[in-house]
């Protein structure tokens, strides 16, 4: 959540919630992404970077 709002531009308070059980256990180990399906080379900071520096030069070139 820290890395989308920092690459938003937008401060907001983060909180902590814990996440329980055994469907948390699992989302832990990444038992919810396909591991064997890596196709891409970049880090989620990278494309939360260059999704929304993409999107801000589209707004400044609509705006002028």
């Amino acid at each position: 959540m820290r890395i989308w709002l920092q690459g938003r531009g937008l401060r907001r308070a983060v909180i902590h919630v814990p996440f329980l059980g055994k469907t948390a256990a699992g989302f832990r180990r990444g038992d919810n992404t396909c591991p064997d399906r890596r196709y891409g080379k970049i880090t989620w900071a990278e494309w939360v970077q260059r999704k929304y520096a993409a999107a801000d030069d589209q707004r400044r070139l609509a705006s002028t």
